[in-house]
């Protein structure tokens, strides 16, 4: 997939388990229409998902990542009560 969105593996991974895409993958240039495209724009046909569709799986993600990083930093303070994210 990383290959078929022109990303680095990288960025795809963040992607994926974030629900971050960074800024570089935020939009594309396209020559064609000579203007820059938001990801929704170009990215959804890739996934063969509507941008709408797309940008929810997203918020999803980042909510469940945010969900997993709150717990961790809980369990951490729970060991350890001065620790701090």
């Amino acid at each position: 997939m990383a290959t078929a969105l022109g990303m680095g593996e990288e960025t795809y991974r963040q992607l994926e388990t974030t629900g971050h895409r960074g800024r570089l993958a935020s939009g594309r240039y396209d020559d064609a229409r000579g203007r820059w495209v938001p990801w929704q724009d170009w990215a959804a046909p890739v996934f063969q998902v509507t941008a709408e569709r797309l940008l929810a799986a997203e918020q999803h993600t980042r909510e469940q990542w945010q969900a997993e990083r709150d717990g961790r930093w809980q369990r951490l303070r729970e060991v350890n009560p001065t620790a701090s994210p």
